[in-house]
């Protein structure tokens, strides 16, 4: 079995590199096209990264080198979901803090980003992905219970992802997002104190981890509520700021998801004790 499994893992690799080469060899020209001005419209070998080896050669095999393995890593992203319990979320945690490094250091090298804040942007993109499967792979479980409720004749306990429930919430999240930005650039003054370090410093964080928090002791484990906030908050980065401020929809997004993670087990009934 464990020679099957490492089979499967050396399979996965390999058809992530390969799917990665084919795929990032075209969008990295774009890339570096794109933040390349004066140079090359589509350069096949990364500028910033012939300039710090400063062999062009040696560029292209580093840069090849990092796309297969970051595919291969990528690859294997399905195998976590193999385990459950504990051992599904470490393994899912480990390998999201591995490929968020591993892009991370690919888009400096390669000059994708150009500062770090559009490194901040690209593995907040990553981080994005990575909510769409864990939602994608949580509604085929509660599918799958949903079914054996239904042969066994019990009742559904809570809607799915506890989206009823997280509905009286969504005014305070629009409220947050919406009418204290706005009422906040109203007041503001000739420095941008309020909307440059009020807002994205101290309200989002605060607000996020505190109705997250009460949300959860009351209704336990809602995770479309930070992915709520976060979109909910996406029209004000654009409206009131620009794409530099997109990490702010990722501080409200953990903020409320480490809120009603806590409020979830701070919430959770305790087991009485026997006689």
């Amino acid at each position: 079995m464990e020679s099957v499994d490492k089979k499967r893992m050396l399979v996965s690799m390999c058809v992530g590199g390969l799917i990665a080469l084919a795929a990032l060899l075209p969008l990295g020209g774009v890339l570096c096209g794109a933040l390349n001005r004066g140079g090359a419209p589509f350069p096949w070998v990364s500028p910033h990264l012939a300039g710090l080896t400063g062999s062009a050669p040696l560029a292209l095999v580093l840069q090849l080198a990092l796309y297969f393995v970051f595919g291969a890593v990528v690859g294997t992203a399905t195998l976590p979901f193999a385990q459950e319990g504990r051992e599904l979320a470490l393994r899912s945690l480990g390998h999201f803090l591995l490929t968020a490094a591993l892009l991370a250091g690919m888009a400096w090298l390669l000059g994708w980003a150009g500062d770090w804040k559009g490194v901040a942007f690209l593995v907040e993109l990553l981080a994005l992905c990575y909510a769409l499967i864990w939602l994608a792979r949580w509604m085929g479980w509660w599918a799958e219970a949903e079914a054996i409720r239904k042969k066994l004749g019990l009742r559904r306990a809570h809607s799915l992802f506890h989206w009823r429930e997280t509905l009286p919430y969504l005014p305070f999240a629009l409220g947050l997002c919406w009418v204290l930005p706005a009422l906040l650039r109203a007041l503001e003054g000739p420095v941008p104190v309020y909307t440059g370090v009020i807002v994205p410093f101290l309200a989002l964080p605060v607000g996020g981890l505190a109705s997250g928090l009460v949300l959860g002791r009351r209704q336990g484990l809602c995770p479309l509520y930070p992915l709520a906030c976060a979109l909910l908050y996406l029209p004000t980065v654009f409206l009131l700021y620009n794409y530099t401020a997109l990490y702010q929809c990722g501080v409200l997004f953990l903020a409320a998801l480490a809120g009603n993670a806590l409020g979830a087990l701070w919430g959770r009934p305790r087991k009485e004790e026997t006689p």
